[in-house]
């Protein structure tokens, strides 16, 4: 099993309303919670290791996982807030603002960590 240890967050991209007022839509991301997505789709044993929110934003995620058959057990629940990242494109180059602090990903300690198995 290979397992990815690492930030999952939400990204926010621009996006317009029905309305054509200017908002952020939200999407599943995380430079390593995307490599577990891609794993899992590619049929690999998987596991995702890293603190996840119970918020809504937290559900999000797990679901994502869940559809890419991620293993699920390394993940560690947590009341804190799902990161959340902002993206704005100018002249075609992302620039990111991150909202970070005492993240449920940032604030997990080695003492939450479950065991890893000896065939990983």
């Amino acid at each position: 099993m290979i397992i990815c240890c690492g930030e999952a967050l939400i990204d926010f991209f621009p996006a317009k309303t029905e309305t054509g007022e200017n908002a952020f839509q939200p999407f599943n991301g995380g430079s390593i919670y995307n490599v577990a997505i891609a794993l899992g789709r590619l049929g690999r044993e998987v596991g995702y290791l890293g603190g996840i929110s119970e918020d809504f934003f937290g559900q999000m995620l797990l679901e994502g996982l869940k559809a890419s058959q991620v293993d699920l057990s390394f993940i560690v629940k947590s009341e804190r807030a799902t990161t959340l990242a902002f993206v704005q494109l100018t002249n075609g180059q992302p620039q990111y603002v991150f909202l970070d602090e005492m993240s449920a990903g940032r604030m997990l300690e080695m003492g939450q960590i479950p065991p890893i198995p000896d065939d990983t």
